[in-house]
């Protein structure tokens, strides 16, 4: 274990350099460095009790800030985190949760799913503190008093060490493309990029099914699968009679914010219909998300079991159509052995 900061790669003699001028040579590299954004805004740089949350050291440093409660809390951003932020916070203190969108997770389960928010204009200091927030200030003149403020607005790809290497180019967001297996194909099958800084070619539905859709996706569950292939190209690599196989995935997410949201599948490629099923009045339901015919994500509350098999279905391309669940095909009596093509 080595604490210290890459400040460049040596793609062609194969060795990190880091800030304090010390350099590691490697066979493999696997690069997995996002960090969270701030706001540039005016008093977001300067004031403390203003937090990103990303490592346990983090959360204490929150809750440290909460302390006996009865705080006014304002979380910018209603991401996962933010949410789930909000969440964890809401009882005992009073939480207020900015966001430009016009409802939570608007980008990810639509505004049907998550049923008025404003942008941040700016942070100014406490009163009793001028080193500490004391309130965020809203573009339409809104002012909420703020104990503290917990930012959840993304993350974003730590590549700067990498801006001016010749060896590769970064996307417009500063992501790497990768290939099936999170490889940088341009150096040779031994460098990889997983995590939030990849933009790997999904397969799933509502994909180009040839060439992949490239996405870049924020959460842990696509992380860890993004490492396993990884982990599992690199052993199958030593072995010559076993050359690497990708092994695709589809994108899970889990999330606790005061009911149990999960998700499965992506709508990189778009989406133009929802379809609910359950009970959306009683918090119950499945949530499924249409391009077409075809079912491209999948977002359920109370009702994980039908996330967990359109998951399989997916994976399978054995998901029933909009038409079928319309007319009242049950997802979790469906075998996953071909049934759209084969009923």
């Amino acid at each position: 274990m080595v604490s210290d900061e890459v400040s460049s790669v040596d793609f062609g003699t194969k060795t990190v350099t880091t800030k304090s001028k010390k350099s590691y040579p490697y066979t493999k590299l696997v690069l997995a460095s996002g960090i969270p954004r701030h706001l540039p805004l005016p008093g977001f740089q300067d004031l403390s009790n203003i937090f990103l949350l990303r490592f346990v050291t983090d959360s204490r440093a929150i809750m440290a800030a909460v302390g006996e409660k009865n705080k006014k809390v304002v979380i910018v951003g209603s991401s996962f985190i933010g949410m789930e932020v909000g969440t964890a916070l809401s009882r005992g203190n009073d939480v207020t949760i900015i966001d430009p969108l016009k409802a939570p997770l608007e980008r990810v389960l639509g505004e049907e799913v998550v049923q008025d928010v404003a942008t941040v204009d700016k942070a100014t200091p406490s009163p009793s503190d001028p080193s500490k927030v004391g309130a965020v200030h809203l573009k339409d003149g809104t002012v909420l008093p703020a104990d503290l403020v917990v930012l959840g607005v993304g993350v974003r790809p730590a590549t700067d060490f990498l801006k001016d290497n010749p060896a590769i180019s970064l996307e417009t967001d500063g992501s790497l493309k990768t290939d099936e297996s999170f490889a940088l194909s341009r150096l040779g099958g031994d460098v990889f990029a997983i995590g939030d800084i990849a933009t790997y070619p999904y397969h799933g539905p509502g994909s180009d099914h040839q060439k992949g859709t490239y996405v870049r996706i924020e959460h842990w569950d696509v992380a860890q699968n993004a490492g396993r292939r990884v982990a599992h190209t690199i052993v199958r690599s030593l072995a010559p009679s076993q050359p690497p196989k990708p092994k695709s995935f589809i994108p899970i997410f889990l999330s606790a914010l005061g009911v149990q949201l999960r998700y499965c599948g992506n709508t990189a490629g778009g989406w133009d219909s929802l379809l609910l099923k359950g009970e959306p009045v009683n918090v119950k339901f499945a949530a499924y998300y249409c391009k077409g015919q075809t079912v491209v994500a999948v977002a359920t509350v109370s009702m994980d079991p039908i996330m967990a098999k359109s998951a399989v279905l997916m994976h399978r391309g054995d998901m029933p159509s909009k038409k079928e669940i319309e007319d009242g095909v049950d997802v979790l009596a469906v075998l996953a052995v071909g049934w759209s093509k084969n009923k």
